[in-house]
């Protein structure tokens, strides 16, 4: 629900361009004209899209990871939750920019995005064999 609601307010604040068709019987011209401008509005969207995906989702994904150390035992899938839906929308930003968006940037981005989780889970993981060993 929470990676529904990400993308419902990317789209409600990014709102995707309608492709608006033209007559059959208009000039040629108008119509390969108005694909191109379309097209690089569809690519402005993307690009939006993916860097506010990006942010959110790991912004959310940031947010339960600490919210997961103040819950209580009975609520830690709550925290996980929004982990995972962080890193959706972080994956639906990649869906949606992966054409548009130069390399470089979504290395950059991918490798921020693999370092937070990767450390976050290792630190998960150590804090979770350190509770294992003083039980």
């Amino acid at each position: 629900m929470l990676t529904g609601l990400i993308d419902l307010g990317i789209r409600a604040f990014n709102p995707r361009p309608q492709y608006s068709s033209y007559d059959m019987d208009s000039d040629g011209k108008d119509r390969v004209q108005d694909i191109k401008v379309y097209g690089q509005k569809m690519q402005e969207y993307n690009i939006r899209y993916f860097i506010a995906a990006s942010v959110i989702g790991l912004a959310v994904f940031l947010a339960a990871f600490l919210v997961l150390f103040k819950s209580s035992v009975a609520v830690k899938s709550v925290p996980l939750g929004g982990m995972i839906a962080g890193f959706i929308a972080v994956i639906s930003g990649y869906s949606h920019g992966w054409d548009d968006v130069d390399t470089r940037l979504l290395f950059f981005i991918g490798l921020f995005v693999a370092t937070i989780l990767l450390g976050s889970s290792a630190f998960l993981a150590y804090r979770f064999s350190k509770k294992q060993v003083n039980t």
